[in-house]
């Protein structure tokens, strides 16, 4: 059984994901997505559930979905990347691993995940930081020393998260081949459709202002149902929370969040003693050393308690959120062979040991914090009172 993975947010599922679906099943048996949970690589909160999210996808052509948890899922391109492959390689039975390019050159992506590797290439990137820049920008005049063409490529989010999943790929010396699709429509976070497509970035805009109907032409049918009658979720509801939490924090409390280097810790501390907003937070962090994206993820990351530690080993389990026929074969074949234990209920990680515990619980507690951004806010234990689903 050829078997395709895919590495998604699906926040919200829409037909470009549809497109990117289709393109692996035309040479492949079935499609099995890693998908984040309900807080987003950006530093956001999904626009709504997981559990939503993967029904959606399981509608439109994956088989199975399984969750990135909270810590790869809400951390940079590098270890969004790396903890998505390392789940893809640890099931096995994964083959191929397609995903979205500007560029749609994967020989050039390949030269650019080599340079990436390159013995030498950590001083570059450090010689470039030293001029108070971000990493990507320090990373992309770095390459651009090397191969021009492999640096022009890192200015578009696809093709960064490409090189990303190629890396990976060769640090695990794994067996699945890469594809590249041409991505299709929209240019990422533009406010313009391109024909049927529109960015992720303007749906989310225009479900937040309750413009359903406008979003209709760039979802599947099915998706377009689940987003008209989501309980959707606004990091706006839960922001007095999060700057609460962050004025209680201690400066060590800062130090030991993932990404943290350069001093962030010291602005992020003495910014949370006086902001009264989350946009007044970000801006009194904000340099041109530090991209809002890191800044967004940095004071989540505080908000939910995750610490650098929890990235010091590979994500432990594949938790099952939704799946087809095809996919619940899939499960009954090789469940007994992966390299890491599939999920498929809450109670199963009692059974688990310690790092699989830690890093669920750390999950169950950003998912009762989600509830509460929810339009309808939740109470706690959806972790355990929500269903697979089972596509019939």
């Amino acid at each position: 059984m050829n078997i395709a993975g895919i590495i998604a947010e699906f926040n919200p599922l829409h037909n470009g994901h549809k497109y990117l679906i289709q393109q692996a099943k035309k040479e492949n048996d079935a499609v099995v997505a890693v998908m984040s949970g309900n807080f987003v690589q950006r530093g956001d909160t999904a626009i709504f559930s997981k559990f939503d999210r993967a029904k959606a996808a399981v509608q439109n052509g994956v088989d199975l979905c399984i969750e990135l948890p909270t810590p790869w899922a809400m951390a940079t391109a590098q270890t969004f990347a790396e903890g998505a492959v390392q789940i893809m390689n640890s099931l096995v039975f994964v083959n191929s691993l397609y995903f979205g390019s500007e560029c749609a050159d994967i020989d050039l992506i390949s030269r650019t995940s080599q340079i990436f590797s390159d013995k030498n290439f950590s001083d570059l990137i450090t010689s470039q930081l030293k001029n108070g820049v971000t990493f990507a920008a320090a990373r992309q005049t770095a390459v651009s020393r090397i191969d021009e063409r492999a640096a022009n490529i890192l200015a578009n989010p696809n093709d960064i998260l490409a090189t990303e999943y190629i890396s990976a790929l060769n640090r695990l010396n794994s067996g699945i081949k890469p594809h590249c699709i041409k991505r299709q429509g929209a240019a990422h976070d533009s406010n313009e459709a391109s024909g049927n497509f529109l960015s992720a970035s303007k749906l989310r805009s225009l479900i937040l202002t309750d413009e359903i109907d406008a979003i209709k032409p760039f979802c599947p049918k099915t998706s377009f149902e689940i987003i008209k009658n989501a309980n959707t979720s606004n990091i706006k509801r839960i922001e007095t929370d999060i700057l609460g939490k962050l004025r209680r924090a201690e400066l060590s409390d800062f130090r030991s969040l993932p990404d943290i280097s350069e001093g962030i810790e010291n602005r992020l501390f003495a910014a949370a003693k006086s902001a009264t907003s989350l946009n007044e937070l970000y801006s009194l962090i904000k340099t041109k050393r530090y991209t809002l994206s890191r800044i967004r993820r940095l004071v989540l990351s505080a908000y939910l308690d995750l610490r650098a530690d929890y990235l010091k080993s590979p994500p432990p389990y594949a938790r099952v959120l939704a799946f087809s026929k095809k996919g619940e074969e899939i499960i009954k074949i090789f469940s007994s062979i992966t390299k890491i234990p599939l999920v498929m209920r809450a109670g199963d990680f009692e059974k688990l040991g310690d790092t699989a515990g830690k890093i669920f619980i750390a999950e169950r507690n950003a998912t009762d914090l989600y509830a509460l951004s929810l339009k309808t806010p939740l109470p706690c234990g959806t972790e355990f009172t929500e269903m697979i689903h089972k596509e019939k």
